[in-house]
């Protein structure tokens, strides 16, 4: 078979082939990045971690993005620390239910450095099912996500803490 000087040249070129045209429709077929625009909305993609026990949630849209570490509190609440890549104007937080008109009302994180890209907040989740939605103002824009509350658990089949 490898003696078949046609079938050795297919073995090495379509490996190539399929790379090359890989990266050549993801440069076709990406949208291309956007400026951010003072009065525009930008909607925050939530990355894989949030939707599983990580500890930790990350939103991102371009070159924004916010990082949500949970600590649980004595009294129930769970404390979020916000870290962000940009020096924030402000930032909202509220806790949703699907189908419920007993919502909360958005509150606001508060900066805990003179960078304003450390912040803070206590949240008191009543279920599982309750999801954050988030706002985050930036140089006149608003960056928007939302997220469920998975992330705030933390379980690892080693006893060791990843996160940090």
């Amino acid at each position: 078979m490898f003696t078949n000087k046609h079938v050795v040249t297919a073995l090495i070129v379509a490996p190539i082939l399929a790379i090359l045209s890989y990266f050549a429709v993801g440069y076709w077929v990406a949208e291309p990045p956007q400026k951010v625009e003072a009065g525009g909305n930008y909607k925050l993609a939530e990355k894989p971690n949030c939707r599983y026990t990580s500890g930790v949630c990350e939103l991102k849209n371009g070159d924004f993005e916010v990082r949500i570490l949970p600590q649980e509190l004595s009294d129930g609440a769970i404390r979020l620390s916000l870290t962000s890549t940009q020096p924030l104007d402000g930032a909202k937080i509220a806790l949703v239910e699907q189908d419920n008109e007993n919502n909360t009302k958005p509150m606001n994180w508060q900066s805990i450095d003179d960078d304003r890209q450390q912040w803070q907040v206590d949240i008191h989740p009543s279920s599982a099912e309750q999801q954050l939605q988030l706002v985050f103002s930036f140089n006149e824009a608003l960056f928007f996500g939302e997220t469920q509350l998975t992330f705030i658990e933390y379980e690892t089949t080693f006893e060791k803490d990843f996160r940090r």
